[in-house]
């Protein structure tokens, strides 16, 4: 590896690159909410999306996580959002 590569990763690391700011709060807790009604819909879709409902859910915990939710709680919030609609 030459130092012309060295230097292109290592500037990457410097902010000089296009990585996202963290999310606000109030940005992640609209997102999670949005994804839980988009879940409960392909929930009750006609077809089975099962690789789009698998991403969503992944996506939902993670959020989930990153407000500080417990695993049981993303989950009554997911079976909660899936009733709604029901």
């Amino acid at each position: 590896m030459d130092m012309k590569n060295i230097n292109d990763i290592v500037k990457g690391y410097n902010g000089q690159s296009n990585i996202e700011k963290p999310r606000s709060i109030q940005s992640v807790t609209a997102r999670y909410y949005k994804e839980l009604d988009q879940y409960a819909d392909l929930m009750h879709a006609k077809v089975d999306p099962r690789e789009q409902r698998v991403m969503l859910y992944a996506e939902i915990k993670v959020l989930g996580w990153m407000l500080g939710k417990a695993d049981n709680t993303i989950t009554q919030d997911i079976d909660a959002a899936c009733k709604k609609l029901g």
